[in-house]
């Protein structure tokens, strides 16, 4: 890593999160030159820090939300295509740069939320999504060491994927300066101006020249209006248990519960340990946290036996966009300025498919991902009163994404 700072640049990009470091990647590989600055002193100090790093694509439940996000099969399809096409990004990175960060494919469970007849618990977890483009609904006995954790109606989606961000994150790193890529860090980005003269100023007071810059912050901070009426903030919180290796079995879980709930499990040396999270509001409008790890605890400890001591604790903050998709791209009345947020609590296959969008504008090329995710496009808004609602409750808005088919071209720039 650097610690001094290049005047000029031909892309500077602000946040080495996952999707500030996927894009800086890319383009610094596709022969670029490539500066990235964050504010924090070292890597995974924020948001992309705090995931629970579940990798998914047209699973989970806040996939069979907000119907009027996605009203097409096409449209559904292509989102779930991106973040499949996502975790295969992912996954070609971690086999060409030789990161052991214990990247898996699992299989994803949404189950019902409380025990009920099939025949409605099915409807409960068909009744959102658009037909004919959903795996087969139907019941699931999931056993570990001869106790039963799930039995019950499920959808069951393949080629999910886990991995450990921390490992994940340095690699990248490494990837990214090994080829002449600049990363620096304690440098606090206060504006970003596109255009002509496109420039970065620092709070120190430096100017920094770029013929492109890309804002990968959660949030963007170069607009202080357009951006923040189309998304909102909150909060999720996790907990982390204590478990006997291979006690728990590697699939990522997902619940209809509101607030819902998702599970996974993270492999250990001599232990592993089951992750648990949910109980999300809309931030500001709790102060709480205390309560929601332990409705948490409850929560998991009512479900799986096998649970040990509380190991961790500790909470994040996503973007929820009105219309439910995230917001990659040109900044609105930008040519060579790029933001990436509203990740919807999918930050790492959002952000992922943030620098494989972004590195193809940059470079001219056609994506076929650009209009689906276009921060300038025309959101889709539910009905006045629900999003009211969803503004001032502590309901967690959350998307209708299906599983789909895969981009070829979208992955073009991946490695292989």
């Amino acid at each position: 890593m650097s610690r001094e700072l290049l005047a000029d640049t031909q892309v500077c990009v602000i946040g080495a999160g996952i999707a500030g470091l996927t894009t800086a990647y890319l383009l610094q590989r596709a022969g670029a030159h490539v500066q990235v600055l964050d504010a924090a002193p070292r890597l995974c100090a924020g948001e992309t820090g705090r995931t629970t790093a579940h990798l998914s694509a047209g699973a989970g439940r806040r996939f069979l939300r907000a119907r009027t996000a996605v009203r097409t099969v096409r449209r559904a399809t292509l989102a779930a295509s991106s973040h499949a096409a996502a975790i295969d990004c992912i996954e070609a990175i971690v086999q060409a740069e030789n990161i052991y960060c214990d990247f898996e494919r699992l299989d994803g469970l949404l189950v019902a939320a409380e025990p009920r007849p099939a025949s409605q618990a099915r409807e409960g977890i068909r009744g959102h999504a658009p037909r004919g483009i959903l795996p087969p609904c139907r019941p699931s006995t999931l056993m570990r060491t001869g106790e039963i954790l799930i039995d019950g109606p499920t959808l069951r989606f393949p080629r999910q994927a886990a991995f450990h961000v921390g490992r994940y994150m340095h690699g990248l790193a490494r990837a990214f300066t090994s080829r002449g890529g600049h990363l620096v860090f304690d440098s606090r980005a206060v504006e970003a101006k596109g255009g002509r003269g496109a420039h970065v100023k620092l709070d120190s007071g430096a100017r920094l020249g770029a013929e492109h810059i890309v804002v990968a912050t959660n949030t963007p901070f170069n607009d202080r209006v357009t951006m923040h009426t189309k998304q909102a903030a909150y909060r999720t919180y996790v907990v982390g248990f204590d478990v006997p290796k291979d006690a728990f079995p590697a699939v990522l879980i997902w619940d209809m519960a509101e607030p819902y709930h998702y599970v996974r499990r993270v492999r250990g040396a001599d232990r592993d340990v089951v992750i648990v999270g949910g109980e999300d509001h809309k931030t500001g409008q709790a102060d709480d946290a205390a309560e929601r790890y332990r409705r948490l605890e409850q929560w998991a400890r009512a479900r799986f036996s096998v649970l040990g001591a509380t190991r961790y604790r500790w909470s994040g903050q996503l973007m929820e966009p009105v219309d439910a998709l995230g917001f990659i791209g040109r900044n609105p009345h930008d040519q060579n300025l790029y933001i990436i947020t509203g990740d919807s609590g999918d930050g790492m296959t959002h952000g992922t498919i943030g620098g494989m969008l972004i590195s193809d504008l940059v470079a001219g090329r056609v994506n076929p991902w650009e209009s689906l995710y276009d921060p300038a496009r025309k959101t889709v808004k539910p009905r006045a009163r629900t999003w009211a609602r969803t503004r001032t409750s502590s309901g967690h808005m959350v998307r209708d994404w299906v599983k789909g088919g895969e981009s070829a071209r979208a992955r073009r720039h991946c490695p292989r």
